[in-house]
């Protein structure tokens, strides 16, 4: 339990230190996010949101999960599977966002992707 508290407690720490450095980062490599004109103006006002902090994210959450599996949490294999595969999905969604405007992976391709990744994590987890 007391690792499980300082590992959450040294993630957040590193996390709240290193994600303005990140975002300054995107942003000046100009990951911006472009809003397709169809879509509601609600959703105008994410414009220039930097693309690619999950990336960050999903860093600290594998270091986490590492750390969680050496000290011997059973389900931490599991977390730490579907985590990365998810990572490899919002990277790749990333990146054809950067490349072709707004578009990214089409929710009815993610999906189905996303449920066939998911079926071997389920396994490890009840295995």
């Amino acid at each position: 339990m007391i690792l499980d508290v300082v590992t959450f407690a040294v993630s957040f720490a590193v996390a709240a230190a290193l994600y303005p450095i990140a975002i300054r980062f995107l942003k000046q490599a100009g990951s911006g996010q472009v809003i397709q004109a169809e879509l509601p103006e609600s959703h105008q006002k994410k414009v220039g949101t930097p693309t690619g902090g999950g990336i960050l994210f999903v860093a600290l959450a594998l270091v986490g999960g590492l750390v969680a599996t050496i000290a011997g949490h059973a389900g931490a294999l599991p977390a730490l599977a579907g985590l990365a595969l998810g990572g490899v999905i919002g990277f790749v969604d990333d990146i054809s966002k950067l490349r072709r405007g707004s578009i990214g992976i089409p929710a009815r391709l993610k999906l189905p992707i996303q449920l066939v990744l998911a079926i071997p994590v389920a396994w490890i987890a009840l295995d």
